[in-house]
């Protein structure tokens, strides 16, 4: 047992070593290297993460890893999402994000600071095509996938919306300045690092899942990972549909303290058979079930 031990912290140390070089590792390639199965790579990539703080492990679907320095210390606060305003003194750019993705985020915080209006193309994530908008920056929030809260100054809402820069395809600084002040103090984050106002309607709810759900949520909302716990028993649920009965083991529960309607119902809507809403709320109840309507149901006409 001891040999194992020692056998599997040479591994971490030399995957370690591998990870800080300058390009990417496939899965496949740190299996083939060290015999190891992917199960296994995981887990040392996991230990590699929680030990290496001064480094980022970066994750691309089509390269691979790689660990990357961090040039600049993010605060957490009360276990949220890493945020920061970026300064004159900090160097959060080197290293972690590509070119583009620099001059995005230096146009952004100069505009910030000349209040400047931002003309940008952005591709929004409900599938429809990019489009141009004029938009004033009024913060940047710097995590694995930095965001921007800002205003449309020229039009007649000023409601702060959260736009996601990988989804921004250009940025041009325009000469037109905008003395708006907004205070952002009077809002709050939800789960998912996007912004609410002061007395929005911010839910809490449980989900239970499968092992299927649950694999799904820790992949694409890796923030979450964490929370996911077993449940201390197993809830059986059947549900039956055109004369077939299915049965479901939901082993696992993700208690999410504060989220919009939006993100818990694009988070769950490609796994309703997999997820269960475990709310009392029926305010809760009702908008998923309109979103579902609207969205999945409604939309079965017009795209299949």
């Amino acid at each position: 047992m001891k040999r194992k031990e020692e056998n599997v912290l040479k591994e971490i140390v030399e995957i370690t070593k591998l990870l800080k070089k300058k390009r990417s590792i496939s899965k496949e390639e740190l299996c083939k290297t060290f015999n190891l199965e992917p199960k296994s790579i995981e887990r040392r990539l996991k230990k590699i993460k929680e030990t290496q703080t001064d480094y980022y492990l970066k994750s691309e679907r089509n390269k691979g890893y790689q660990l990357i320095p961090r040039n600049t210390n993010f605060k957490t606060p009360k276990d949220k999402v890493s945020r920061t305003r970026i300064t004159n003194d900090d160097k959060p750019l080197e290293g972690i994000y590509d070119t583009a993705l620099k001059k995005k985020i230096k146009d952004l915080d100069k505009a910030i600071k000349e209040k400047r209006l931002v003309q940008m193309r952005y591709k929004p994530g409900n599938g429809k095509p990019a489009s141009d908008k004029r938009i004033l920056p009024l913060k940047l929030i710097i995590t694995e996938s930095p965001i921007v809260l800002a205003i449309y100054p020229e039009g007649e809402d000023k409601g702060v919306r959260t736009f996601n820069l990988n989804r921004i395809e250009d940025t041009i600084l325009t000469p037109k300045r905008f003395d708006i002040q907004v205070n952002l103090d009077e809002g709050r984050f939800d789960d998912f690092g996007i912004f609410y106002w002061k007395g929005a309607i911010i839910f809490n709810v449980e989900l239970l899942l499968t092992t299927h759900s649950s694999e799904m949520i820790a992949r694409d909302f890796n923030r979450f990972r964490k929370r996911i716990m077993h449940l201390p028993k197993k809830h059986g649920i059947t549900k039956e549909f055109n004369n077939r009965v299915y049965e479901y083991d939901y082993k696992l529960t993700l208690d999410v303290s504060e989220i919009g309607l939006y993100a818990v119902a694009r988070m769950i809507t490609g796994m309703l058979a997999h997820v269960v809403v475990n709310t009392k709320d029926e305010i809760l109840k009702t908008k998923l079930r309109e979103y579902i309507n609207e969205n999945v149901i409604n939309a079965l006409d017009k795209n299949i």
